[in-house]
């Protein structure tokens, strides 16, 4: 209670009265909110569904078959038509036979969206519980098995094997770190525990992918923290002419990072225009958006 009481005070003094209470209220939001959905989770579990949700409003077009064996997995699964409508109409726009890199796929929400329209997806996820609830989706739902292709795998700027930090290993989780322990916003990152994992760069991966596979014609980067290493790495991905548009989580507040990713996507021809951008969440202040960028 005396470290919490120190750190309001630190707050006051450091941002004042308004800005501390807006943060006290937000914490009191996701405090309640986590109270919320564990209960539906709970009371799902009671009527006997655990394990599966199928989401019949998905994308307003069609029904995925979502394994949920957290109430994390299931809360994703329940809310991922109403996620990043922006994003949604990005993949939309995908046509069948294209491909699709999702790095950071988590459970698969967009890698799912995108392989129910028939675009070819890689879906890299290096935390290997979002690994084996992704695997276990796609065996729920086997008209899109074939087009959905997952590699438990780190891409960032250079391939190695390198320690990945790990705050919750529950499905559906997202926030590890791969390379060095700190969070989106630049700071220490508090894990639970590290192991080690594959890394590879982007332009590795190309090399060793099926030809059908190896030139992706977007890519989505939603990963905490190496987004800039991961362009880095892509050096040889982003000048194919094959590659229309790539879509980016950064965080506003991270500037020099925000500025080497622009800097390098631009070099190559994409630019993001206004109506590309959205934050990643609406229900609360938030600093971090989805940026598309466009072949000019």
């Amino acid at each position: 209670h005396l470290m919490i009481f120190n750190k309001v005070v630190k707050s006051i003094q450091n941002d004042g009265m308004y800005v501390t209470m807006k943060k006290i209220n937000h914490l009191f939001f996701l405090f309640f909110r986590r109270i919320y959905w564990k209960s539906k989770y709970f009371f799902n579990l009671l009527l006997g569904k655990n394990g599966r949700y199928v989401n019949h409003k998905y994308a307003k077009e069609f029904d995925i078959t979502f394994y949920t064996p957290s109430w994390r997995s299931w809360m994703r699964a329940v809310l991922a038509h109403e996620k990043e409508n922006i994003t949604q109409s990005w993949i939309k726009n995908m046509s069948a036979n294209e491909v699709l890199w999702d790095i950071g796929a988590n459970v698969g929400v967009f890698s799912l969206l995108a392989a129910k329209l028939r675009v070819k997806v890689v879906s890299f996820e290096p935390l290997y519980t979002n690994y084996h609830n992704l695997c276990r989706t796609i065996e729920l739902n086997k008209d899109i098995a074939k087009l959905i292709t997952v590699l438990p795998i780190a891409v960032s700027n250079k391939s190695m094997v390198n320690y990945f930090f790990i705050p919750s290993s529950e499905a559906g989780f997202s926030g590890s770190s791969f390379g060095e322990p700190i969070n989106e916003q630049g700071e220490k990152l508090n894990y639970l525990y590290k192991t080690a994992v594959l890394g590879m760069s982007g332009d590795d991966v190309q090399k060793l992918l099926p030809d059908d596979l190896s030139g992706p014609d977007y890519i989505k980067i939603d990963v905490d923290n190496i987004e800039h290493k991961i362009i880095q790495g892509l050096e040889d991905v982003i000048k194919n002419q094959n590659l229309k548009s790539v879509l980016i989580e950064m965080n506003d507040e991270w500037l020099e990072k925000k500025i080497y990713i622009v800097s390098i996507l631009n070099a190559n021809g994409f630019v993001n225009h206004i109506a590309d951008r959205e934050p990643t969440v609406l229900d609360r202040p938030c600093t971090t958006y989805n940026y598309i960028f466009r072949r000019k």
